[in-house]
């Protein structure tokens, strides 16, 4: 095999073991799991909890996902559950109980891994609201409240505040399948480069 067959070869392999990682970073979907910890209101030696996760599709690719009840078309997925202490299940809302909450607000910021939390409900740009407060049964809520985040129930039963939601990545996984089949093909192509310089 000559210099240029050994590059070209070279070149070709290291393209393909790339592909992953350039798909991967490139993604307009992702997902993020969510969490929060406050502590209650009456009783801070109770601590209450939000755990889930975000998907979505930046569709117009502006680094921003802002969805309302009205508005949620570029969220996929949208899952919580509230707790206390830590292992008593308050309340769990699924995407579509979520997106239909009339006060539903989400707003994030994809560039700077930040969610908009600071406002109130009717500064829809800064504001957080997830939950289902408005249900006469199980009515739970993660809201911004004066500059904090505040776990509302409609029983009156239990409320919290705390700092700030946290959003972290879902661990990116390439398929074992596509692997496998970028490895093949990368074997195939060195193997027919060898076979063309063989025959000159």
């Amino acid at each position: 095999m000559n210099k240029f067959h050994k590059l070209l070869s070279t070149t070709a392999l290291s393209f393909i073991a790339l592909l992953p990682l350039a798909s991967s970073a490139d993604a307009i979907s992702f997902s993020l799991n969510l969490n929060w910890e406050g502590t209650g209101i009456t009783d801070p030696s109770i601590r209450y909890f939000l755990t889930g996760i975000f998907t979505a599709e930046d569709l117009n690719n502006d680094g921003f996902i802002r969805a309302t009840n009205s508005d949620f078309t570029e969220v996929t997925d949208f899952a919580v559950t509230f707790s206390k202490d830590p292992n008593t299940n308050l309340v769990e809302y699924n995407f579509g109980e979520i997106t239909s909450d009339p006060e539903f607000t989400f707003n994030f910021d994809i560039v700077n891994n930040v969610i908009s939390q600071s406002g109130t409900t009717s500064a829809a740009l800064d504001s957080l609201y997830i939950g289902n407060r408005t249900s006469s049964f199980s009515g739970f809520s993660l809201e911004s409240f004066s500059g904090a985040l505040r776990l509302v129930d409609v029983n009156g039963t239990d409320n919290a505040q705390g700092g700030e939601i946290k959003a972290s990545p879902v661990p990116f996984e390439f398929e074992a399948s596509g692997g496998l089949l970028m490895l093949g093909a990368a074997w195939w192509w060195r193997k027919k480069l060898q076979r063309n310089a063989a025959k000159e």
